[in-house]
């Protein structure tokens, strides 16, 4: 059950960060004034006439009021950081445990639902996803992103009715080879992960028209990237490619193109195939010519 609504206005992150510098320096000013006063105390000669009892109380009054002072400076920087803690407990808590995400799965192939929505919400330390997740034929979108996926189970196969699948921002290092069989998959996003390779049967994904790879670890793309034919929109930015494979330019239906931050030396000649395409960018990549074929994307914005 969420609480926000009872909770005050979550603080931003730029603004708990500014909080924890506060407490820092006010943490500082105070150890350094008490250091300073009771420093006092040894090296000041005594004076003529006051009972040391009596300066002792007035260094603890000193001392009182730096703390009081320091204790008002850091009130509203406490109740900042306790409220972003308020959240942060109140995240956790809506966490699925592996247990809980079988349960939900479940019901979620009784119920015959068709979306599943667990973005960031498994516990991190779940790494992989029961089995039965291949049981869920009837569901066409889900989210998976923003949890610490290391691996999809080769059941992943069953969800033959999917559609959409939303897997950016988890740890997953390889695909299955069962994400080929998801034949009615149109968007695929995979954006930030640790990929470094597609399994062969991924040129199976013939009707896929949405494919984001940027953010991972490809040095290459697989030849089986020109069966993807219904293809309009291929983000690869953020990797560490350093050519497109020449059966790029049978993707013939993509409108857009992402290329940039990866240390490509060259654009094949098969590009110029590429006779739809709208928008292609290539910054900060190691591209010292173009292709001669390039003046065919005569729809290049």
């Amino acid at each position: 059950m969420r609480l926000y609504k009872s909770l005050p206005p979550r603080p931003s992150i730029e603004e708990v960060e500014a909080t924890k510098t506060v407490l820092q320096t006010a943490e500082n000013e105070e150890k350094t004034k008490l250091e300073a006063i009771s420093k006092e105390q040894y090296h000041h000669q005594p004076l003529e006439g006051v009972p040391d009892e009596l300066l002792s109380i007035l260094q603890q009054v000193r001392k009182t009021m730096v703390l009081f002072q320091s204790h008002e400076q850091k009130k509203e920087a406490f109740y900042l950081v306790e409220v972003d803690d308020m959240f942060e407990s109140e995240d956790s808590s809506e966490k699925l445990n592996l247990m809980k995400t079988t349960t939900l799965i479940e019901n979620t192939e009784k119920m015959g639902a068709i979306v599943l929505d667990l973005k960031a919400k498994l516990m991190d330390q779940i790494e992989w996803l029961p089995v039965s997740i291949g049981k869920l034929n009837s569901v066409t979108e889900l989210d998976l992103s923003e949890n610490r996926i290391m691996a999809l189970p080769p059941s992943i196969d069953g969800l033959q009715a999917l559609t959409k699948l939303d897997l950016h921002s988890n740890q997953l290092i390889n695909l299955p080879d069962g994400i080929g069989e998801l034949v009615n998959l149109l968007e695929l996003d995979l954006h930030a992960n640790r990929l470094s390779s597609l399994p062969a049967s991924f040129g199976n994904l013939k009707n896929l028209m949405n494919l984001d790879l940027s953010s991972n670890n490809f040095t290459h793309l697989p030849d089986t990237i020109g069966n993807l034919t219904s293809l309009k929109r291929l983000i690869v930015e953020t990797n560490e490619l350093e050519e497109l494979p020449y059966t790029i330019g049978n993707c013939s239906s993509l409108l857009v193109l992402r290329l940039d931050f990866n240390r490509i030396k060259a654009l094949p000649e098969a590009i110029g195939k590429l006779e739809c395409l709208e928008i292609l960018t290539s910054h900060y990549n190691r591209i010292k010519g173009l292709s001669t074929t390039m003046g065919n994307l005569s729809n290049l914005k």
